[in-house]
């Protein structure tokens, strides 16, 4: 599979769907145009179903389940070439009940529901949306969205900037001459509990990468990546916030296209991860007790989500031998996990 207009940080972007998981991909077919598309997996990480392909050009799909039908959000391009966000409804058979184009976006869209509450977020725009995926509410956001999460009625959302630029000097600091060195980049990000109206917390760090997050109980996770350290770290996000290392190892730098994902099943989180050398993950538990592991010795862009208490279903890409789409099964349940392709 060939490179797509406007990937995603994620290659194939998985959510839970009861047992098993929905996911959502582009790719160019043989007509030379990225489509998107979405479908349905199995327990074991089978695609069974491709339920739908946009018909036009296409980037960066999700879905997410919304009662009795599915929620999905991708993009499209403008005439000259910005990505415009459409949203759409599907029944249960992937036929599209509804579709509109919402805006021009400046990053791909993050799709998240509960039972009652669905909700699209894309650049600096985050949508409560219908079951028809018309927006109901819009919330326009001061920075871009890295990464959305939802958990009954508590929605919550984290973004990152550039925070301040040092300029340490190289000789008479505090006196003359002084001799700058370039300057140094850090960044900044946030955490916010939409309904609670305020920012819960707020880190600097060493990094363009997006950062991530997920729910879990009366606690979220934000995962972000340190390129000064070329580690992984974490935050419980509670009463309080302390940072803790989840990954030392690792090879890359991390920039704005890559990105760390995380994901709880009732129980822990699992946090997965590019290092550069391939597709690393930890188990983190509240107590922040953290136990890595390695999924695939290569790979890019992954995405996880939980279906039960103890499976985990991992999709990322491989391009040793041409793009392929492939998924892991993380079940603590059973020894028996195995990589499969995807696409």
């Amino acid at each position: 599979m060939l490179t797509t207009f406007k990937p995603a940080p994620q290659a194939a972007r998985v959510s839970a769907d009861g047992d098993g998981f929905l996911v959502a991909w582009s790719e160019v077919d043989q007509d030379g145009i990225a489509h998107g598309y979405a479908g349905r997996m199995n327990a074991a990480g089978q695609l069974t179903t491709i339920g739908v392909r946009t018909s036009g050009v296409a980037d960066a799909p999700a879905v997410a389940r919304f009662g009795d039908r599915y929620i999905a959000a991708w993009l499209e391009p403008e005439p000259d070439g910005r990505p415009m966000l459409v949203t759409g409804a599907l029944d249960r058979d992937f036929k599209v009940v509804a579709a509109r184009p919402i805006g021009l976006t400046s990053g791909p869209p993050i799709v998240r529901a509960t039972e009652t509450r669905a909700y699209v977020g894309s650049g600096n725009f985050l949508y409560e949306v219908d079951r028809d995926a018309a927006p109901v509410t819009v919330y326009d956001l001061p920075q871009p969205i890295d990464d959305l999460t939802v958990m009954g009625n508590d929605v919550g959302y984290v973004h990152h900037d550039t925070a301040v630029t040092a300029f340490p000097c190289i000789l008479g600091c505090g006196h003359y001459p002084i001799i700058p060195k370039p300057p140094v980049p850090r960044y900044y990000l946030t955490f916010t509990r939409l309904y609670w109206l305020t920012t819960t917390a707020s880190l600097i760090f060493d990094s363009r990468a997006p950062s991530a997050v997920a729910s879990g109980g009366d606690e979220f996770l934000v995962v972000f990546a340190d390129s000064a350290m070329l580690s992984i770290k974490g935050a419980i996000v509670g009463s309080t916030i302390e940072p803790f290392l989840i990954s030392p190892k690792g090879q890359r730098r991390f920039d704005a296209q890559t990105q760390p994902q995380a994901a709880w099943d009732g129980t822990r989180w699992v946090a997965v991860w590019d290092s550069g050398l391939g597709i690393e993950g930890a188990v983190i538990a509240p107590d922040h007790n953290v136990t890595p592991f390695n999924i695939s010795a290569e790979g890019a862009r992954p995405s996880i989500a939980a279906s039960k208490p103890g499976r985990f279903l991992i999709t990322y890409e491989t391009t040793s031998a041409g793009r392929k789409l492939v998924s892991r099964l993380i079940d603590f349940t059973s020894p028996n996990q195995r990589e499969r392709v995807i696409r």
